[in-house]
């Protein structure tokens, strides 16, 4: 893949708007009939600050560990030792591994680990995207980190769109990075991309984005604050719309040193999910 986006914005994440206050579930859930917070599927309610990610303290396994996610997909991996196979196909390189693990979480007591290993390109996860209401806009957050830093080139974290073929014959649009700054694109039938913000490294990270298929447009949110957001990417170029998700490390350009992305407290729906109140 030929990368070649416009010139990442100076600084990081700026821009605040108002988030809504999302829970963690327990496990893998992914019903598309999941009730929603509050009575009569009324919006969530907006969180007053966004949490202080510089200073959270992993150990406790966060205040709001217990509550329950009331996503349409939600992923805690609390559930279950090892990655549900039921839900998630992992992908990755011989020498790359996807596990569960406990010693760097952000919530609860296990986190998705990510390890590859020098001048690899595959360690990812995908999972079917069974709710229609996130075929064509969808809102995200993620818990994120990574150490000691992603490559310099291409990288992507999160995927959505039709993954067969994945990564050299699909159409996805994807939450990447390029020389450390988000990259936002569209991949398939030709490459759209947008750099800007900052990747935040060896430190949990609250993500969020929103991928709108319909009108070609994604933004990227860091602990709560506008990173990046690009539009142009095109619209409805994914014919069938946000049918699959994918985490982990898909690499380009590969970095000659072993990359970690951990990742926890995943959820998806049709309105902006918010992080985890403190």
């Amino acid at each position: 893949m030929d990368d070649d986006p416009e010139t990442p914005d100076e600084g990081g994440q700026d821009n605040p708007d108002p988030i809504a206050s999302g829970g963690t579930g327990g496990g893998s859930s992914l019903d598309a009939g999941a009730a929603k917070a509050g009575s009569g599927g009324q919006p969530k309610e907006a969180a007053t600050s966004p949490p202080d990610a510089s200073t959270f303290d992993a150990s406790t396994g966060g205040s709001n560990a217990s509550a329950q996610c009331t996503a349409l997909f939600c992923e805690d991996f609390e559930g279950s030792p090892t990655i549900d196979t039921s839900v998630w196909t992992v992908r990755k390189d011989n020498s790359n591994s996807v596990a569960l693990d406990s010693t760097l979480v952000a919530h609860g007591q296990r986190s998705v680990k990510f390890h590859a290993v020098a001048n690899s390109r595959l360690a990812m996860m995908f999972a079917k995207l069974t709710p229609l209401a996130t075929r064509q806009r969808l809102w995200g957050r993620a818990y994120f980190y990574v150490t000691p830093a992603p490559p310099e080139g291409h990288t992507a974290f999160i995927t959505a769109g039709t993954m067969e073929g994945f990564s050299n014959s699909d159409d996805h649009q994807e939450i990447a990075c390029y020389h450390g700054a988000w990259q936002l694109g569209f991949w398939g039938n030709g490459e759209i991309i947008s750099a800007g913000g900052k990747i935040p490294l060896n430190r949990w990270a609250c993500i969020e984005w929103e991928m709108n298929n319909a009108a070609g447009n994604m933004t990227v949110y860091v602990d709560g604050l506008k990173s990046h957001a690009g539009a142009g990417y095109g619209k409805n170029k994914i014919a069938t719309g946000f049918t699959d998700v994918a985490f982990g490390f898909r690499s380009w350009h590969p970095a000659n040193y072993v990359v970690d992305i951990s990742m926890d407290d995943i959820a998806i729906d049709d309105e902006r999910v918010g992080c985890l109140p403190r």
